[in-house]
């Protein structure tokens, strides 16, 4: 999968609102989270729990990881919250519109791995 793929499967989801929908985050940078240095493009939609006790979120992240390679080190780390944007459509204008955004869906040949999970915050 490439990040042009994983951004428009995650920019199709804003198609199917929830009255659970509570942000959505898009974050990148090399991090070592497993012990090795990874590059990574993380796209994430956060809901609110059904339980009414529950502080907790669920976070539903499709992670797109490579290499660090040099062009990947040079855009640095970024991250940045729908809550800041008056809709998700100038969230997404936002983010397509950003140098480093358009550097990582254009870079080739860099060979990406992708994971989905579902997390509890």
């Amino acid at each position: 999968m490439t990040p042009q793929v994983g951004w428009d499967i995650y920019k199709s989801l804003s198609a199917y609102p929830t009255s659970a929908d509570c942000g959505w985050l898009v974050q990148f940078g090399v991090y070592n989270f497993t012990g090795e240095d990874r590059f990574r493009f993380s796209l994430v939609r956060q809901f609110n729990t059904a339980d009414p006790e529950n502080d907790e979120y669920l976070q539903l992240e499709l992670l797109l990881h490579a290499e660090p390679l040099p062009e990947l080190i040079q855009l640095g780390r970024a991250h940045e919250w729908s809550f800041e944007f008056p809709s998700i459509e100038a969230f997404f204008a936002a983010w397509e519109g950003r140098e480093d955004f358009r550097r990582i869906m254009s870079l080739r040949p860099v060979e990406w791995e992708a994971d989905i999970s579902l997390d509890e915050t």
